[in-house]
């Protein structure tokens, strides 16, 4: 009588463990990870004889996840530009805050603005408007809607412009990029600086996080926030824009579960070996009831 053996029912168990080892083991292609990206930023389309000489960005960025693969970004900026007459006559800047999107929802948007310096000098005329006149950067042509500042200043005169904005993000994506606009996007002067800091104040939420551009970047890491700084000479800077990415998720097919895989094939190595465990138990078990009695 065929009889299931013992050693029959280890080899296929490790068979079948080889198996499970050489399927966790075999590399996969790589599927293409999904970035979301919001460009930000002040532009001025009628470079005029109104310069910048100085500016001073500060963001920061709280970002909060909302389930395995939403986030929501708390982003404010504080904007201090000097802007500066150099001739005997008044003239005038216009300055554009504006934003475009591309994946990402956005819940919540204000924006305030003031002026230091002597108040003889200077008019403002804040208003908002869809369309904007001139020619400035073309990121900005894609823009529906603009914040405006209309500045006149006397001659031989500056004044500080501030500008406070504040927006929430929400995001579902492996890769989160935030970009501000830099180089050509005002009418910097010939000795213009510009400093700017990028801090998020909960660095722990994502997998990683990368500044750009590296020029003059300096990153400062403690426990929970990272933030990035720079200091830019802008008669020799021409990147369009300084941001950072958001390492948010780490890529996965939708619906794509890896312990599934290996559950699944232990689940079934386990039933496979109590079934050939069984059956060998039972036939041994038949063969020794049909055996004759020796008397």
């Amino acid at each position: 009588m065929n009889r299931y053996k013992p050693t029959r029912c280890i080899l296929i168990l490790f068979i079948l463990v080889v198996a499970v080892v050489w399927l966790q083991r075999t590399p996969h292609a790589e599927a293409a990870t999904y970035t979301v990206s919001y460009s930000t930023g002040i532009v001025s389309p009628d470079h005029s004889n109104v310069s910048t000489d100085m500016a001073d960005v500060n963001i920061s960025i709280v970002s909060e996840r909302m389930n395995e693969v939403n986030f929501t970004h708390n982003v404010t900026i504080g904007y201090a530009i000097n802007v500066r007459n150099a001739r005997e006559q008044h003239a005038s800047i216009l300055l554009a805050y504006t934003a475009i999107s591309q994946g990402v929802d956005i819940t919540a948007l204000s924006f305030e603005c003031g002026m230091e310096g002597e108040e003889q000098n200077y008019t403002l005329d804040s208003y908002q408007s869809t369309s904007l006149p001139g020619t400035y950067e073309q990121w900005a042509a894609e823009a529906s809607g603009f914040h405006i500042l209309n500045i006149t200043l006397e001659g031989y005169t500056n004044a500080l412009v501030s500008i406070d904005v504040r927006f929430q993000v929400w995001t579902s994506a492996d890769y989160f990029n935030l970009k501000f606009a830099m180089g050509s996007s005002l009418p910097w002067g010939d000795s213009a600086f510009q400093d700017m800091k990028i801090s998020v104040l909960n660095a722990t939420a994502f997998h990683s996080i990368d500044f750009e551009p590296k020029e003059t970047l300096n990153v400062i890491r403690s426990a929970i926030d990272t933030t990035g700084t720079w200091h830019f000479n802008m008669s020799n800077f021409s990147e369009d824009f300084v941001g950072v990415t958001l390492q948010q998720n780490v890529y996965m097919p939708p619906g794509y579960n890896p312990t599934v895989p290996a559950a699944l094939i232990i689940m079934t190595i386990f039933l496979v070996g109590s079934y050939i465990l069984w059956k060998y138990t039972r036939t041994r078990d038949l063969g020794h009831r049909n055996e004759p009695l020796v008397e």
